[in-house]
């Protein structure tokens, strides 16, 4: 931690420098800030759809030019509510990007959710479930899938001896263990199912031993993963490799012109002219310059779902998931922001070194490139 925190205010501190450089001596401090640290790069390259996403951040965005009924205001940022000398015009940009701070994370783990662990969701009796399921390795199953939790909408098992499933209300785990709580009801249930191959991953990766294992700790697990995929895809670099994606460009920022120069040709993007902010009011937040694109997509974002626009608000979610769950190649791309280019490179360099500090990202990764259903994605982000 304290080496990110370290590489984060030496980033903050070269963006501070860069702010007084002329244009000889930005392209020197790209070259060896950016561009050199890039050909030492040593990471597995994730392939999950590196090309695809190009063209459906392409088609994506032309679609959303397209929207009549989609106003403009997302590409005009704003200083901070505390900052900003028109509060009326703040407001409704803040808006719009605080809930599409909160929508990146909810559509991201949906994501996961559905993707990845491939959730499926039923309705059937209690007496049915007791009858089909199958007892092994402390879970039920059924036709080939691990039962992971269910709920009953008439309150009967709130008093049950069963875990709840946390953010998750009125759902219970149920185990082999647990099964004789149902024998006694005869009650309809929604029942929550997820392959076994990916139960059995996460199982492994948990628990050495076949014989062992906890139906707890691996749905737990399993969730903190698509938890992880929420706060990962709406990470600020995240962000601004699915708004480079998009096509989003400063067409007056000389850093972002150098930045085209070497990476545009790697993209298959329209070029999106964003009005970022610049001058005192918004300068007064410290972090402001490094998150700029992702305050802007954010407030797409919201302006999509205000807009009841549900479907662009998914596709684009999806973008941000896969940027997170299979990042471009570092060797290839890092994002525009110069700020944030710094911070992924010094991640890359950080766990190249010390890849045990970081087992919950390659896992994740690891375990979204085996099981993610690639062809229900493609047909999805196609339509």
């Amino acid at each position: 931690e304290q080496f990110l925190k370290d590489r984060e205010e030496e980033a903050a501190r070269q963006a501070e420098l860069r702010e007084e450089m002329a244009e000889e001596q930005l392209r020197e401090n790209f070259q060896q800030r950016i561009l050199d640290r890039m050909s030492r790069m040593r990471l597995p390259s994730y392939q999950i759809f590196q090309e695809e996403r190009k063209s459906w951040a392409k088609r994506l965005m032309q679609n959303i030019l397209t929207l009549k009924e989609l106003s403009d205001q997302w590409r005009m940022e704003t200083p901070s509510r505390d900052h900003a000398l028109d509060r009326e015009v703040a407001e409704k940009f803040k808006d719009l990007e605080d809930l599409g701070d909160q929508l990146f994370k909810d559509l991201a783990y949906s994501f996961f959710e559905e993707f990845v662990m491939k959730e499926e969701e039923e309705i059937m009796t209690s007496t049915a479930l007791v009858r089909h399921a199958e007892c092994r390795h402390h879970s039920l199953f059924l036709r080939g899938r691990v039962v992971a939790c269910i709920k009953a909408e008439n309150g009967v098992l709130a008093k049950a001896p069963l875990l709840d499933v946390k953010y998750h209300p009125g759902w219970k785990q149920i185990s082999a263990n647990e099964l004789y709580v149902l024998q006694s009801l005869d009650t309809e249930l929604k029942v929550k199912t997820y392959p076994e191959e990916i139960w059995r991953d996460v199982k492994e990766d948990l628990f050495e031993d076949d014989d062992r294992g906890s139906h707890n700790k691996i749905l737990s697990r399993l969730l903190s993963m698509a938890g992880g995929t929420s706060e990962g895809s709406n990470r600020t670099e995240t962000l601004n490799f699915c708004a480079d994606l998009l096509g989003f460009q400063a067409p007056d920022d000389l850093k972002y012109r150098i930045w085209e120069e070497h990476f545009l040709r790697f993209l298959e993007v329209q070029r999106v002219p964003i009005q970022y902010g610049s001058g005192k009011q918004f300068k007064l937040d410290k972090i402001w310059a490094s998150k700029k694109e992702a305050n802007c997509l954010e407030a797409l974002m919201g302006a999509l779902h205000q807009a009841g626009l549900q479907q662009q608000c998914k596709a684009l979610a999806a973008l941000a998931a896969l940027c997170h769950l299979a990042p471009p190649d570092l060797r290839v791309l890092v994002p525009s922001n110069w700020t944030m280019a710094e911070k992924v490179l010094a991640n890359a360099e950080k766990m190249t070194a010390n890849p045990e500090l970081f087992g919950g990202d390659l896992f994740l990764r690891k375990l979204a490139s085996r099981h993610m259903d690639q062809a229900k994605l493609a047909s999805r982000m196609e339509q």
